[in-house]
Order: C-alpha cells, then sequence, then structure tokens
C-alpha cells in the first residue's frame, strides 16, 4: 500500500487511540439504530494505486450497517457504522477491539474524561444518589472517528474530518468538549446537527482519499 493510504490509516487508529492524547476524539456515535443503511458496493478490498497490493484495506459488510475494516499486515482494525444524513453517506469508525486498563482515578469538581486504553475512555460524574467527595459514577466510551464516503463501483472516495477545522468549531462553541478539551463530548444529536450544517464543506471534510477496488483474478475480463 503506498504511503499516503498507510499514513492515513495508521493515523486514524493513533488518533483513537491511548498514546494520541493531544488529539480531539469524538465520544459520542454519530449513529442511531433507525438511520442506519447499507451499501452493497462498500465491501471489498481496497488500494490507492490500481496496482495489486499486497497489503490493501478490506472492507466486511457485517450486515445492517454494520462494516469491519482492517488494514491489512499492519494490525490495525477497526469497526465502522455507515449512516446516511442530507444526501451524504458517512463512516462512523471505531476501535474493533479497544485495551482497557483501568487504574485509580480521584473524581474532582467538575466532571472529567479520563483515557483508559486504546480509543476507550471513563466519564466521570458526581454520584447522584450519594454527595461524599469519593463517590462517582462512570460511564465507558469509544472514541469515534466521521469520514465521509462515496463509492462508485470501482472507486471509493473518503474524506475525514480536519483536525485543525473541528477544533475551531469547538472554538466557537458549536462542538463540546470535556474540562482537558481533549475529548469532543457533544451528544449525538449535537454531533448529528453539526454534520449536516457542515456535511458539504469541504474544508472541513479535507483530509481525502481515492481509493480503487482491488480485483482478483476471477473478476478481471
Amino acid at each position: 500500500m503506498k504511503t499516503k493510504l498507510t499514513l492515513a490509516i495508521l493515523g486514524t487508529a493513533l488518533m483513537l487511540s491511548a498514546s494520541a492524547a493531544s488529539e480531539l476524539a469524538f465520544l459520542r456515535p454519530l449513529f442511531t439504530e433507525k438511520d442506519r443503511v447499507t451499501e452493497p458496493l462498500l465491501a471489498g478490498s481496497w488500494s490507492d494505486s490500481e496496482d495489486h497490493d499486497d497489503h490493501p484495506l478490506v472492507i466486511t459488510d457485517l450486515k445492517d450497517g454494520d462494516y469491519l475494516v482492517d488494514l491489512k499486515g499492519w494490525n490495525v482494525l477497526l469497526k465502522a457504522h455507515l449512516v446516511h444524513l442530507g444526501g451524504f453517506q458517512f463512516l462512523d469508525l471505531s476501535p474493533a477491539t479497544p485495551k482497557v486498563e483501568f487504574g485509580s482515578y480521584t473524581l474532582l469538581p467538575p466532571p472529567h474524561v479520563t483515557q483508559t486504553g486504546e480509543g476507550v475512555f471513563l466519564v466521570l460524574a458526581p454520584s447522584e444518589k450519594d454527595d461524599r467527595r469519593d463517590s462517582a459514577r462512570g460511564e465507558i466510551l469509544q472514541a469515534h472517528l466521521i469520514c465521509r464516503i462515496r463509492v462508485d463501483v470501482d472507486n471509493l472516495h473518503v474524506a475525514c474530518l480536519d483536525e485543525d477545522r473541528v477544533a475551531e468549531a469547538v472554538a466557537h462553541a458549536e462542538l463540546s468538549t470535556s474540562a482537558e478539551g481533549k475529548v469532543a463530548t457533544s451528544s449525538t444529536e449535537e454531533l448529528r446537527k453539526f454534520i449536516l450544517r457542515h456535511a458539504e464543506d469541504d474544508r472541513l471534510f479535507s483530509d481525502k482519499l481515492d481509493l480503487h477496488r482491488q480485483k482478483t483474478e476471477t473478476d478481471k475480463p
């Protein structure tokens, strides 16, 4: 696989991992159960080269709008949910097999978000039933990455959210973040409204890849 796609996919995995604490991640998914869609053409083996590729990006259809994204040879495995919003299709990506490591955490007001492993966050807030300082409730959430996609038979066009543009949206209060400012804590509804407002904005969806379907010998004329 060529350098461009390799770096992009590895960058995706890195952004969702514990080693990328400085990156901004989304805690809430873009999708809801009622609006998932399927795209028969999405499944397959893809590369940014039209020639044979020993390390393609392989997308497997798990049915009902769920997909598995596997970058062969790079130990990168992501789960993806296909979403249709405002005439566009989006992939909501998150780690398929996240690692979780729990330690000791002290809750200090206000509520905060702590990264606990690969693409996994612990959201801590004061307990609603106990006002003791050391009593807290927690919620485990996975990080998400959102990409706009378009597929036409043998070509897959991917445009992921630009990190700097998302940071600008945070600065203009279009998205909510944790107290540390490293995690977008907007609800799914808020996130969907934000994506709908900017669905056609190529400056926001500027991290682009153009991929080609890798055909087997039996597929070739």
